[in-house]
């Protein structure tokens, strides 16, 4: 999976993902952090799109908003 991290991490308006896996039963993910809405509905598009030619099934999406300011108070870094 280097190769689609390193994709990834060309996209556009991307600040940063954080890669989560549990082996135990085999499921992967992340958090995303995007510096705008637009490029994150965009990349939402796309990835979902990929992620279903590689044969995964199950695909579980949402969007957020960042509370910047409880975010601050639990040490984001943002």
């Amino acid at each position: 999976m280097k190769e689609l991290a390193e994709d990834i991490a060309t996209v556009n308006g991307l600040v940063y993902k954080l890669l989560t896996e549990n082996e135990a039963t085999q499921e992967a993910g992340g958090i995303y952090v995007f510096d705008n809405l637009d490029d994150a509905n965009r990349y939402l598009e796309k990835h979902t799109q990929r992620l279903t030619s590689f044969g995964f099934k199950d695909i579980k999406s949402k969007i957020f908003v960042i509370n910047e300011a409880l975010s601050a108070i639990t040490k984001a870094s943002l």
